[in-house]
């Protein structure tokens, strides 16, 4: 976990480095909150591995190609690139449900509306924890399985 974060940190910081000189667009005008939202990333981020790991162990490195096309499924629903309010009626509710969707929407009420949307904070750890309990039950239990079919040491193969 610790190394995800630092790997994190060095892959966002030059981004943000070429935002700020290209486009003069400086994300540390949230202010300290920021840290906040960025915890609640990483913590999906957590969450989703275990997921996607938990893949990997029932089917095998064949398994590959579908855990990154995880994240490309995940992406339209988190809010990333616009707010969830331009998703079809139907969609909005289920986009809600991914934690990254409401960091999205309260980083960007603080960007445009300069206001803190804490009820979006508070919705995204609530759904963090439930994201990263569920998919942590998933991963016991598909690791004991791969222990029970002594599949373990045939992954990496």
């Amino acid at each position: 976990m610790t190394m995800s974060v630092l790997r994190t940190v060095v892959g966002v910081a030059p981004a943000l480095l070429l935002a700020w000189v290209v486009y003069a667009f400086n994300i540390f005008a949230l202010g300290p909150v920021l840290v906040l939202f960025f915890a609640a990333l990483i913590i999906m981020g957590w969450a989703v591995a275990l997921g996607v790991t938990s893949l990997i162990l029932r089917w095998g490195a064949g398994a590959e190609a579908l855990a990154w096309s995880v994240l490309f499924g995940i992406t339209p629903f988190a809010a990333v690139f616009y707010p969830v309010s331009v998703l079809p009626a139907w969609l909005q509710p289920l986009a809600l449900l991914l934690p990254a969707a409401h960091v999205f929407e309260g980083m960007r009420a603080g960007l445009i509306e300069q206001r803190i949307a804490w009820g979006h904070l508070v919705a995204a750890y609530a759904l963090n924890a439930v994201w990263l309990a569920a998919m942590s039950w998933v991963f016991m239990r598909q690791f004991q399985a791969t222990r029970v079919r002594g599949t373990l040491l045939n992954i990496g193969e």
